[in-house]
């Protein structure tokens, strides 16, 4: 990490923080590595296709934080490679939050999934598990009683009507024997983007957790994907309609400082529509397993590995059974 003096310039104006020796903190990190996978798919050898492929990445942030007169914490950041920023004031009265990237509150959003990178080739599953929830342009947020709850509104402007709401709670205990676990839920809902008949609107929720014991960690999660359109009529109720759930779990081990494993399951099924939207398919099917490695080498030098098994089936979806290897060096500052 490297930190840089403002002499002059302010990160953020905000009354009663003199930013005339604010300390800016730039961190981040770039990966490389190299990635294999063997499937059931035609491989267009005439056009390139082939099995492999490198795997590069690059992310780079500034953040800054001070304490007002008045006794407000602020902190501002700034992703520069995805060139998103946000900002958090935070008092007795909870935590006021905004983001470029519309993810201004996380709570009781998670996966239960543990492996550091996944791959699947060129696949990628109609519905891979995840659950995409945002937590909004601008969020509030705070802790009662141990309960940690936040609300998040995302705008998509004027010319859209793709609105997100969402909110979630969480909460963490010690438990006897050592135990931590913690507990979220967190809910979303998307509009539509116009007023016509047949544009979807989405509903997502999760459940998720985890149970930590020493070295060793469970996770689970219950992600549920529900997309449909705004006014069903009968020759085209189904374009674009999903309805899919997931039942993920994972557990990892710290072998030492330095050396982890880990692994993880992903069951996912659903229903599915089609272009013409006369009917649907309930066969939709994805299941993925992974193990993984992580090592750091030196301070700041990390090795990952994984191996991934998965296979996607449905009716209206592109079928596909395969393996896939990665291996990345990542160096970060």
């Amino acid at each position: 990490m490297r930190k840089i003096l403002l002499a002059s310039t302010a990160l953020v104006a905000i009354a009663g923080v003199s930013a005339a020796s604010a300390e800016v903190s730039i961190s981040g990190n770039t990966a490389f590595g190299y990635n294999s996978w063997s499937d059931d798919g035609t491989d267009a050898a005439t056009s390139g296709a082939n099995n492999n492929k490198f795997l590069s990445d690059t992310d780079i942030g500034a953040s800054w934080s001070t304490t007002t007169d008045s006794g407000l914490s602020v902190s501002v950041s700034y992703d520069i490679d995805a060139n998103e920023s946000g900002a958090t004031i935070s008092g007795d009265w909870g935590n006021l939050s905004w983001s470029d990237g519309a993810d201004a509150q996380e709570v009781g959003q998670g996966d239960g999934l543990a492996v550091t990178v996944v791959t699947t080739g060129t696949t990628t599953p109609d519905y891979a598990g995840e659950e995409s929830i945002g937590g909004g342009t601008v969020a509030y947020s705070n802790s009662i009683a141990g309960i940690d709850f936040g609300v998040g509104l995302t705008n998509a402007g004027g010319s859209s009507l793709a609105d997100e709401s969402s909110w979630g709670v969480g909460y963490t205990a010690e438990v006897g024997g050592g135990a931590t676990v913690t507990v979220g839920y967190a809910s979303a809902s998307t509009s539509a983007d116009n007023t016509s008949d047949t544009t979807t609107g989405a509903d997502e929720t999760s459940l998720n957790g985890s149970i930590e014991i020493g070295n060793l960690t469970l996770g689970f999660a219950r992600n549920t994907r529900k997309v449909e359109q705004n006014t069903a009529d009968n020759s085209t109720d189904f374009i674009g309609y999903e309805d899919y759930n997931s039942n993920n779990f994972s557990v990892s081990y710290a072998i030492s400082d330095v050396l982890s494993v880990s692994a993880e399951s992903v069951a996912a099924k659903g229903d599915q529509g089609n272009s013409s939207g006369v009917g649907k398919a309930t066969d939709y099917k994805y299941d993925r397993n992974t193990y993984g490695v992580d090592y750091t080498i030196a301070t700041g030098v990390a090795l990952t590995a994984s191996y991934s098994d998965y296979t996607q089936s449905g009716t209206n979806s592109t079928a596909v059974s395969g393996t896939s290897t990665m291996v990345r060096v990542k160096v970060s500052f």
